[in-house]
C-alpha cells in the first residue's frame, strides 16, 4: 500500500531486474491531480460552448524493492523530486539502481516571456534496497524517455543508448560521462526504429537498429570498437509492437530478427560472421 497517495492518482510501475541480484527495484511514477475546476471551450465550427473538467497534474517518483529470496517488499521511499516528468529510465547491477529523471520543464522555467534554461536530466544512484542516494549528478542533455536501452557493462560502468547510435557510458563510482558514436549505425532513416542494446557473455554488446537493417557488436573495453556488423532487411514496421524487433540468444552467438517487409517470418544471423543461418 502506498501511503498518502489519493485514489484518483495515476501510478506507473517500472520493474528493474538485475542478472546478479535477487532484489527487484520498482520505480513508481506517481501523478497526482490538484486544482480541479471546469473550463469553457468554444467550438470553432458551431460557435457553441462546452464545459470541460480541468486541473493540474504533478508527478514525482518513489522506490520500492521486492526481494525474491525472502519474498518481501521494502519501501516505498519518496524521492521528493516533485515536480518531475513521469517518464524515467532505469537499470540495475548487482549492487545499485541507476535512475535517470528530469524536472518538469514547465514548472522550472519562469514563463513564456522569459523561458530561461531547460532543466538538465539527472542520474541518481541508489544502493539496492535503499531510498537514500549514494550519488547524484547531471546527465547528458538527452531526456530520459523510458525507451532508450541501458546496460550494465562487464568492464564497469553503465551504458545508455541515445539517438540510436550514440552510447553514453557513465562511471558507476563518479557518474562521469563519456560518449562514443557507432559509425555503422550513424545512417539517416525515414522511419524510426525500436533500437536494441544487449550485453553478450564475452563482455561485448550488441546494438541494433531495425529501421536501417543493421546490428553492431562493439567492445566497451576497447572504446566501443566495432567488432562485427550484421546487415539484414528492415522489417515492415521497425517501431511499434512488439517492442523488440531484434533478440540475442542466451549464448550471444545468434541474433534473431523479424523478417523483411516482403518476406516476414523470422531470420537468424551468426553474430561473429554476419551470415544468415
Amino acid at each position: 500500500t502506498l501511503p498518502g497517495v489519493p485514489a484518483d492518482a495515476s501510478i506507473t510501475v517500472t520493474p528493474v531486474f538485475s542478472a546478479d541480484s535477487a532484489v527487484v527495484a520498482l520505480v513508481l511514477a506517481i501523478t497526482v491531480p490538484a486544482n480541479a475546476r471546469t473550463i469553457t471551450k468554444v467550438n470553432p465550427l458551431t460557435g457553441g460552448t462546452v464545459a470541460l473538467p480541468s486541473g493540474t497534474w504533478t508527478s514525482y517518483h518513489a522506490l520500492a524493492y521486492f526481494d525474491l529470496s525472502a519474498a518481501s517488499f521494502s519501501g516505498p521511499f519518496d524521492l521528493a523530486d516533485r515536480p518531475s516528468l513521469a517518464l524515467s529510465t532505469a537499470a540495475a547491477d548487482s549492487s545499485d539502481l541507476y535512475l535517470w529523471t528530469l524536472k518538469e520543464p514547465a514548472a522550472v522555467r519562469s514563463g513564456k516571456g522569459d523561458p530561461g534554461s531547460a532543466p538538465v536530466p539527472q542520474l541518481t544512484v541508489y544502493p539496492l534496497g535503499s531510498g537514500t542516494a549514494r550519488l547524484a549528478t547531471a546527465a547528458s542533455s538527452e531526456w530520459p524517455t523510458g525507451g532508450e536501452p541501458v546496460v550494465p557493462l562487464a568492464a564497469g560502468g553503465i551504458a545508455r543508448l541515445v539517438r540510436g547510435r550514440d552510447v553514453e557510458v557513465y562511471s558507476a563510482t563518479t557518474g562521469g560521462l563519456t560518449q562514443v558514436t557507432l559509425g555503422s549505425l550513424a545512417i539517416a532513416s525515414a522511419k524510426p526504429g525500436a533500437v536494441t542494446m544487449r550485453a553478450r557473455p564475452d563482455g561485448t554488446v550488441l546494438v541494433a537498429d531495425p529501421a536501417i537493417g543493421r546490428a553492431v557488436v562493439a567492445d566497451p573495453a576497447d572504446s566501443f570498437r566495432e567488432v562485427s556488423v550484421i546487415s539484414f532487411p528492415a522489417p515492415a514496421l521497425p517501431i511499434g509492437g512488439p517492442a523488440g524487433k531484434v533478440a540475442l540468444s542466451a549464448d550471444g552467438g545468434v541474433v534473431y530478427v523479424l523478417g523483411g517487409a516482403g518476406a516476414g517470418g523470422l531470420s537468424a544471423y551468426n553474430v561473429a560472421t554476419g551470415a544468415l543461418t
